[in-house]
């Protein structure tokens, strides 16, 4: 079997890795097209806390079933590879907070253990806050760090074979007839790529700093015009932020947005003050109204049969969410090559 990926996010690779590891595919030729990697693309400057939240319509038992998978497999790295923060993953524990009765606690689901906070509670841990914000929870998880993670990927991927075509497709027919499966993780290129008129391009505009007393994350899930201030550690920064601006596709720098993150964490953490400013990042985030993860059969006629066919496994569209579902939608990628390619489980 010959695969196409296209897309060098952490969805595409995540995807590649999976098929490559996954010997009853039996393939022969795996190759990835996307004209940015690494540092280039969005996931590279993601803080990468793994906390599950909802992505606009997607449904919900589409959502546990990923999230599921993507926090075991993060939970087994950390707990049996001592490579694993080499790798990007660190286990970190914090704090959500809102104004708002949080009622829908989707970690529940996932098996993991948090504690519900009362007003008092909150008081106690964080004297500076606002005093509306009176909910709040206390729970462990891990984050993935792209910019150790991707690097990583590549390297496994090449040693089973992959290789990384520097390109941009524009077409499904540019490939259509050189492969028996592409596996479309093209993200915001989904609009000119498939013609997809949902893609919602996401602002994302974040500052990392060196603030190392800092060891847990506390994220105030309260919007306020297309921003919520949080902080989070990872191995050797902590990322403060952030912006989700819908709509907005700037990758210009906002001293605006920048004054506002720093004035709304001090009120969560105030020993921020102290902190030094490493640098800003913005990036692009690839929103949809759902993501999109199924099977699409287009035509691929061939010079031997003019009605050939081959299946386009979709997997884009994840928003803010892709580092976190991105192992259980790869899991979900690769159930989709066997069922559409005739291939029986090895499990």
């Amino acid at each position: 079997m010959n695969v196409a990926v296209i897309g060098g996010g952490i969805c595409g690779l995540t995807s590649a890795y999976q098929a490559l590891s996954e010997k009853s595919l039996n393939i022969k030729q795996l190759h990835i097209y996307a004209d940015k990697y690494l540092s280039q693309t969005t996931s590279n400057g993601a803080a990468g806390l793994c906390i599950a939240e909802d992505v606009f319509n997607t449904p919900r038992e589409k959502l546990n079933r990923w999230g599921k998978d993507s926090l075991e497999y993060g939970r087994k790295m950390i707990a049996f590879d001592p490579d694993s923060a080499e790798k990007g993953f660190q286990p970190v524990h914090g704090f959500l907070l809102s104004r708002k009765p949080i009622s829908d606690i989707r970690w529940a689901h996932l098996g993991i253990s948090f504690v519900i906070m009362n007003e008092q509670d909150i008081n106690r841990r964080f004297p500076n806050i606002d005093p509306d914000i009176k909910y709040g929870i206390s729970f462990s998880t891990h984050t993935l760090e792209s910019c150790r993670y991707l690097p990583y990927l590549t390297r496994e991927i090449e040693k089973l074979g992959g290789k990384f075509f520097n390109r941009k497709i524009k077409s499904l027919s540019e490939l259509s007839d050189k492969y028996d499966v592409i596996i479309n993780c093209c993200g915001l290129g989904a609009s000119e790529l498939v013609g997809d008129d949902k893609m919602i391009p996401t602002r994302g505009q974040i500052m990392y700093v060196k603030a190392p007393w800092i060891k847990e994350f506390v994220y105030n899930i309260d919007f306020e015009d297309g921003k919520v201030p949080y902080l989070i550690p990872n191995i050797d920064r902590v990322v403060v932020g952030g912006t989700k601006q819908t709509y907005n596709s700037s990758l210009e720098l906002s001293e605006k947005d920048r004054d506002w993150i720093l004035e709304k964490t001090k009120k969560l953490v105030p020993s921020v003050e102290k902190m030094e400013i490493i640098g800003d990042w913005i990036g692009i985030r690839p929103g949809r109204d759902e993501i999109r993860l199924e099977c699409e059969i287009i035509k691929a006629p061939s010079v031997n049969d003019p009605n050939r066919t081959i299946p386009v496994i979709h997997n884009y569209g994840h928003g803010s969410n892709g580092i976190t579902y991105s192992w259980g939608c790869g899991v979900n990628v690769i159930e989709l090559v066997r069922a559409h390619c005739g291939v029986k489980s090895s499990l």
